[in-house]
């Protein structure tokens, strides 16, 4: 058969396999569209009928509106990402949040991401400002380390019983520091 003795042939059924997932990637991404559409316009009603019957509870009605919010900004960064594929079956244009609701939480999106880059570069020239400076009471890196360093010196000496197993470091076999490098190559010499 030409399969089992030609490449091309081979390269071929290779290619006509990836083609074939890619439909069916396809597919199935369009079915997930239609469904992440169909989820929004559920869960939107679902908060807009819970909201009707709150009434005046103002426990009950702050956390649906938070939700309403949570669900228009999602909504936003859903629709922005998957305007490029269509449904796979009929869904409507209506995502549920009504276009002016869409447009200013994309707003407000934007400028949040304006309003956090400001922060970072306020909080990085006060950074600036401030690295020098120790309050009371403040431990600097460099104290901070040393104090480490003694703490691990004090511990290997307070915990080291390795000598009371071994009387003279002179009469430890070559071969007993697998991880010298002068010693690992005469092992590796000798094996």
């Amino acid at each position: 058969p030409a399969w089992l003795s030609d490449d091309a042939v081979r390269n071929g059924i290779r290619f006509q396999l990836e083609v074939d997932r890619c439909m069916e990637e396809e597919a199935r991404l369009m079915r997930e569209r239609a469904v992440i559409q169909e989820w929004m316009l559920a869960e939107w009603e679902a908060i807009r009928g819970a909201s009707n019957n709150a009434g005046m509870c103002r426990f009950i009605s702050f956390h649906l509106w938070s939700r309403a919010d949570e669900l228009v900004n999602i909504c936003v960064v859903w629709k922005k990402k998957v305007q490029c594929i269509p449904c796979a079956w009929p869904v409507g244009e209506s995502w549920g949040p009504s276009d002016e609701a869409l447009l200013q939480a994309a707003r407000d999106q934007v400028q949040s991401s304006f309003c956090d880059e400001d922060d970072a570069e306020s909080v990085e020239g006060e950074e600036g400002d401030y690295k020098g400076d120790l309050e009371y009471g403040e431990i600097g890196d460099e104290e901070l380390m040393d104090a480490i360093e003694d703490i691990a010196l004090a511990d290997e000496y307070r915990y080291d019983h390795s000598n009371d197993l071994v009387d003279d470091a002179d009469d430890i076999d070559d071969h007993y520091m697998p991880s010298s490098p002068i010693k690992l190559s005469n092992k590796r010499q000798c094996i």
